[in-house]
């Protein structure tokens, strides 16, 4: 199988891709459920080219006794950690807060631009804020709420600044803090 002792560049690329898209897609406050299915999926598929591929280069390697996956573990090791940090990253909030530290000095200016736009055209067009393309804006008194994006099925997230400190409940919201003054806010319908 010559095609083995080639380095799985293809497949390193194809990772750097998918985790690049999970970088952008989970540092937001929610995912949308079609996305959140196509970006699993990816990466189980991608898990699983991987595992594939070094399963037969190691077969392989052990029958032709030769070093093929240690001679090409450049490729090999940057594949496995990127697979492994994205579902890592997906499933927990460092990147959720990292931008919202980056877009936090944003947040706190922008009451004075979303209130004067009205609810309507804050949610079909939206409005970029920092890094966050927020759809609807509510303030109570110094806490400021910002919805970005849907999550799950029929549900919206988003972030809070509340200075006092735990976000008041307002429905079936609930709150888990991120760092400081900064929540992340699901909005359960």
């Amino acid at each position: 199988m010559i095609w083995l002792r080639r380095p799985p560049r293809i497949l390193c690329c194809i990772a750097i891709v998918w985790f690049s898209f999970v970088i952008v897609t989970f540092s937001d406050a929610g995912v949308p459920f079609p996305t959140w299915v196509l970006v699993s999926l990816a990466g189980l598929g991608l898990a699983g080219a991987w595992i594939f591929r070094i399963s037969i280069a190691w077969f392989d390697s052990r029958w032709e006794q030769t070093r093929w996956i240690h001679q090409n573990r450049r490729w090999w090791f940057p594949t496995s950690a990127l697979v492994v940090a994205g579902f890592v990253l997906a499933v927990s909030q460092p990147l959720l807060s990292i931008r919202v530290y980056l877009s936090a000095m944003a947040l706190r200016e922008s009451p004075v631009v979303l209130s004067n736009i009205s609810s309507e055209d804050l949610s079909k067009e939206g409005r970029w804020v920092g890094l966050f393309h927020v759809k609807e804006f509510l303030q109570f008194g110094p806490e400021l709420r910002f919805i970005t994006n849907e999550c799950g099925l029929v549900d919206t997230c988003g972030i809070v600044f509340s200075p006092d400190g735990p976000p008041t409940n307002r429905g079936e919201d609930s709150f888990s803090h991120l760092f400081g003054p900064w929540w992340h806010w699901y909005q359960s319908w």
